[in-house]
């Protein structure tokens, strides 16, 4: 998309910098043009850009919620790092989850229990214990982390729209600086005898 919007930036003349702002604020070129087409370029700004806002706020109220969540049904303490709360979900308890090491260890080294103690200790990611209370509590904590995950996809979305609404814009102001320059002239003169018109555009 962005190379595509490029190609046609080059192939098109120079213009004013006045067009340049409808990549900073789209429509607004458009609308000081006299173009009502430039108020839905700012309309459709205004609402991605507060549900991307909505969601990024809804996405720390999510993750403050599933923390606190882990704090009293798993781990007794408050965890930040991401790695940890992606053993949380993924194991339901820490011995299940140092078990697993082992049986990863076994496969890569079964007749040596010293080199399978060496590849825990390396690859082990936390000392923190912790224990689900429930089976029931592990699945929400799941829950609430892959909805987590929902609403950044969504961002990333919004985000996209966001982009495209302002290089969409920018083309639009382009395209329109260069259709009022080459707009057509028309020029008249009456002499005593004869009268003449004279028809000129600008390419």
């Amino acid at each position: 998309m962005i190379r595509f919007v490029m190609l046609i930036l080059m192939g098109l003349p120079p213009v004013g910098g006045k067009t340049f702002h409808s990549l900073i604020l789209p429509g607004s070129y458009q609308i000081h043009m006299g173009l009502k087409r430039g108020y839905f370029y700012l309309v459709a700004e205004g609402v991605f850009l507060s549900y991307y806002i909505y969601t990024r706020r809804e996405m720390g109220e999510i993750r403050t919620s599933y923390i606190e969540f882990a704090r009293e049904n798993a781990t007794g303490a408050v965890v930040q790092d991401g790695k940890i709360l992606d053993l949380l979900e993924k194991y339901r308890s820490f011995d299940d989850y140092y078990e697993m090491l082992y049986r990863e260890a076994r496969q890569i080294y079964p007749d040596d229990p010293s080199r399978q103690d060496e590849y825990v200790k390396e690859n082990i990611k936390t000392t923190l214990r912790w224990q689900w209370k429930s089976q029931d509590a592990w699945y929400s904590f799941q829950d609430r982390r892959r909805f987590y995950r929902e609403l950044s996809n969504r961002t990333v979305i919004l985000m996209g729209f966001l982009l495209t609404n302002h290089l969409a814009s920018l083309v639009d102001g382009v395209i329109t600086n260069r259709i009022f320059k080459n707009r057509v002239k028309v020029k008249t003169s009456l002499m005593p005898h004869s009268s003449r018109l004279t028809l000129s555009m600008n390419f």
